[in-house]
């Protein structure tokens, strides 16, 4: 409409007017206004109906449908109007007819998670930046603004090697053709997940991050074969987690948040949560009934220094030599309290034992004797310590 509206030297509006249609009507997706388009250009159903699949539909809530599939809005609809300057510059030159009738906006160019042109290796470029919708969509108008610039190479950028992200995500919008495992998973939030997990991926230098590929591919290069590969990425990721932030938060950044709240409500990014809290759960001592990802554990299944020290109120300090006293510990794992864990079903008899003993100091004051009559006692083995007094 906006091509045709441009030919005529009139905006999209004034064309929309002309035929008694209305704009706003028409960017909502009125049947009556796709029905005229149908009409004017003389489009069969078949062809009307994948025009409009490249057209983000608004759907309940948030969310879009784009080539089949819902997507959060905010992936397709933005301010910035993004392209191809490559492209672009062949439509002009394709033809000598009026730049803003020949250049032609490209539908995948729409989606947030789409970097690059297959076709030219080119990132694509902002072209443009409107809030109105109304404005915003009159492309010819501003695609004949920068018709100049878009022929003299000043929007174009220096070429990106394609990745394997870039065509997986081509061939998905394009085709649906997916032979990995995130061939189960919606593209929105595949896509997302990919980018995500390789910007952690990245933070934290993992192996591999030093080959030149960007994020995105990194994040889908783990992700495409599927859980076990993901886990172990997962795992490493957690292990570089230092410090006394040592969390889940800290160790996974921008993709835990995504999950945990961007996205909390969305149960299409339930096989990621899933992952995700199996890994976590594995590495960390999740207290029982604290939720993660939200699910919890009935039981904890690991216990570190630190909340084994909470269990059984004691000192950090003195619960660690406890438990490598007990063998539950190696006395050699220099690891911090927090990082230092056991699974619980081991330490159990151990902590059970724990509770009924009664550190030296307290049996002192029990017993009403000094230091010295109660080492007497100890040397001659009238009592006999569980643990080792320095404990």
């Amino acid at each position: 409409m906006s091509r045709t509206a441009g030919m005529r030297g009139i905006s999209l509006s004034g064309f929309c007017n002309e035929l008694g249609l209305s704009l706003k009507k028409l960017i909502k997706f009125d049947d009556r206004q796709t029905k005229a388009i149908a009409k004017i250009f003389d489009l069969p159903g078949q062809e009307i109906q994948e025009m409009l699949s490249w057209t983000p539909q608004p759907t309940a809530g948030v969310q879009v449908c784009f080539r089949g599939e819902e997507f959060v809005s905010r992936a397709l609809i933005n301010p910035v109007v993004r392209g191809c300057p490559a492209c672009l510059r062949e439509d002009l030159k394709s033809c000598p007819a009026a730049p803003q009738s020949q250049m032609v906006m490209r539908g995948d160019w729409q989606v947030r998670y789409v970097e690059v042109c297959l076709r030219h290796g080119q990132p694509l470029v902002p072209l443009w930046k409107i809030a109105s919708p109304l404005a915003r969509y009159d492309f010819a108008t501003h695609l004949h603004s920068i018709a100049d610039e878009v022929m003299s190479g000043g929007l174009d950028r220096p070429r990106h090697q394609i990745s394997s992200y870039d065509q997986w995500l081509d061939d998905r919008l394009s085709s649906g053709a997916d032979p990995t495992w995130l061939a189960t998973q919606p593209t929105d939030t595949a896509a997302r997940f990919c980018q995500l997990l390789g910007g952690e991926m990245v933070r934290a230098k993992l192996g591999g991050t030093d080959d030149g590929r960007p994020a995105r591919a990194l994040g889908f290069d783990c992700a495409r074969a599927g859980p076990d590969g993901l886990s172990q990425i997962l795992l490493e990721l957690a292990s570089t987690a230092e410090g006394p932030q040592f969390s889940p938060k800290r160790a996974f950044g921008r993709l835990y948040r995504w999950l945990a709240h961007d996205m909390a409500n969305d149960t299409r990014c339930d096989p990621y949560r899933d992952i995700l809290r199996e890994v976590i759960f594995q590495t960390w001592a999740v207290p029982a009934d604290e939720p993660i990802l939200g699910k919890s554990l009935s039981a904890p299944r690991l216990y570190s220094v630190l909340t084994a020290a909470d269990e059984l109120g004691r000192s950090a300090k003195t619960t660690r030599r406890m438990l490598e006293h007990f063998g539950i510990v190696d006395p050699e794992d220099n690891r911090p309290d927090a990082r230092l864990t056991f699974l619980a079903k081991l330490a159990q008899p151990a902590f059970a034992r724990a509770r009924r003993l009664v550190v030296a100091k307290s049996m002192r004051q029990q017993l009403g004797v000094s230091v010295g009559q109660f080492e007497i006692l100890v040397d001659k083995k009238v009592l006999e310590p569980a643990v080792p007094q320095s404990v």
